[in-house]
């Protein structure tokens, strides 16, 4: 759809009221019709100004008063699926899912639904300060404060206790809360913090998001409110206006982040649709439309355009309701309802197949791992064994080599020993009979040299020639040419 902007106000303002000039006037002089319309409308305004500012009053402190929290409706031991109602703008955590005439709340339908009896419901509903209008005193939160305080309670809350997909149904303003929360949250993916880890594993755990009249690109009513009642350059031909300005209120937050002309809301969607894009299938997404007008506006609050996000796996539904009563199932035949019925069964039993496959592959993924620790046990097993015999055979081999030295050893001829050493006894000079000087000369012993002593070799024989004397047999005056003197074989100085 293409979003163009209006010219004027001037222009939007007669398009606006171009019901009631219709009425009023002939077709040829539509754009005749301003001051008297502008008349009736202050009439209208003036009629309309004590009623509409003691409710405007109520439901605005009753709205504002209204604290944010998380509550759970319907518990169970093990529970299969989560599902977190999420309201809209002006808004209630039960009135918004009750119908007026049979009274039932949608989130009793779908626990008391038998036949979803074999599946186990865990339901909660979020509720948040809300407020078509605000004052300078009482400000409601803005859509990224919501979005951040919805995940932040889901956090905190006893959906972190099981591994549970996650389904949100929103209604109108609420589906823009959800939104905000999964783009906050994918965010939280490559921080490096455990609260954040856990933050990214609850933020995967959202498969499914049910849709009912959310303005994804804003909404026309919005800007209608903020034309009657904001601060604009009519305001001053606006009773409302001054209505409103005379008690101090003005539209909210919520209001101006709900107009078609709302940047944020446009980058919003972007990222939604990027998100949805990456997941595929896995996650769902149904949105349900409306195409009667609201009461009272004879307007459609959310226009088609305005509903569908424009995605290839997004189940889209036209039902014949307005944009309060979209949300309201009467029963569980109510049209508003059967496809919810469908749908979550089809998204549980989708998800406990994937999760019977993850822990088939798991499974798989261990066995593996277990016969490849067995097989590697095995392995080395067999090397121990295997060393072992290597170093039996090496010790084997070792011994061989030994004996084979041994025999080498024993054929090689051994060496002839080494001849005795001489030992030499001492005895006295026998030419000097041990005086150490000559018998015949006057001198030192020519033997002995003067030392008296003589060294012969063991065994000690004596001279045959000299029998031990030194002497010539028969002169005594000449040395024995047989022992040189000594009187002993083998002697030496």
């Amino acid at each position: 759809m293409s979003y163009q902007k209006r010219s004027s106000t001037k222009s939007y303002y007669r398009h606006l009221l171009s019901p009631i000039s219709s009425a009023m006037m002939p077709v040829s002089t539509t754009y005749t019709f301003t001051l008297p319309c502008f008349a009736l409308f202050g009439i209208c305004g003036s009629l309309m100004a004590s009623a509409s500012a003691s409710y405007i009053q109520q439901k605005h402190v009753t709205a504002a008063s209204e604290s944010t929290k998380l509550e759970l409706l319907h518990d169970c031991q093990e529970p299969d699926i989560d599902i977190v109602f999420i309201h809209g703008l002006n808004g209630d955590m039960k009135k918004t899912w009750q119908n007026e005439e049979s009274c039932a709340l949608f989130f009793d339908l779908l626990q008391n639904d038998t036949k979803l009896a074999h599946l186990q419901k865990r339901i909660w509903s979020f509720g948040y300060p809300n407020s078509l209008f605000s004052s300078n005193q009482n400000e409601p939160m803005s859509l990224e404060n919501m979005g951040s305080n919805f995940f932040s309670h889901l956090y905190h809350s006893a959906i972190m206790n099981n591994n549970t997909p996650i389904v949100f149904i929103a209604h109108s303003m609420g589906g823009l809360v959800a939104k905000k929360s999964i783009i906050q949250s994918e965010k939280t993916e490559n921080k490096p913090s455990s609260y954040y880890g856990d933050m990214f594993a609850l933020h995967k755990r959202i498969r499914g998001i049910i849709f009912y009249g959310v303005p994804h690109l804003g909404s026309d009513v919005a800007d209608l409110l903020e034309l009657l009642i904001g601060n604009n350059s009519w305001s001053v031909l606006n009773p409302l206006s001054w209505l409103s300005s005379l008690f101090g209120y003005k539209p909210s937050l919520s209001i101006e982040e709900l107009s078609v002309s709302n940047m944020n809301l446009i980058t919003l969607q972007k990222d939604f649709v990027n998100w949805a894009y990456k997941e595929g299938k896995e996650v769902n997404i149904l949105s349900f439309i409306e195409t009667r007008a609201e009461p009272y506006l004879n307007k459609i609050v959310v226009k088609e355009q305005q509903c569908r996000n424009l995605l290839p796996l997004e189940e889209e539904i036209f039902l014949p309701f307005c944009h309060s009563e979209i949300c309201k199932p009467s029963n569980c035949d109510d049209l508003r309802y059967i496809p919810i019925r469908k749908y979550i069964a089809k998204l549980v039993l989708g998800f406990q197949q994937k999760v019977a496959d993850l822990e088939a592959m798991e499974l798989q993924k261990m066995q593996k791992i277990n016969a490849d620790l067995k097989q590697r046990q095995l392995d080395n097993e067999r090397m121990k064994q295997e060393q072992i015999r290597l170093e039996q055979e090496r010790q084997r081999l070792v011994a061989e080599r030994n004996r084979i030295q041994q025999q080498q050893q024993q054929r090689q001829p051994q060496p002839p020993p080494p001849p005795p050493q001489p030992t030499y006894a001492s005895k006295k000079c026998s030419w000097c009979n041990g005086y150490g000087s000559d018998r015949v000369r006057n001198s030192r012993c020519r033997v002995c040299r003067g030392n008296r002593q003589i060294k012969v070799l063991s065994p000690a024989k004596q001279c045959n020639a000299c029998k031990g004397r030194g002497s010539e047999h028969g002169n005594l005056k000449k040395i024995c040419s047989g022992c040189g003197g000594f009187g002993w074989w083998n002697a030496k100085v």
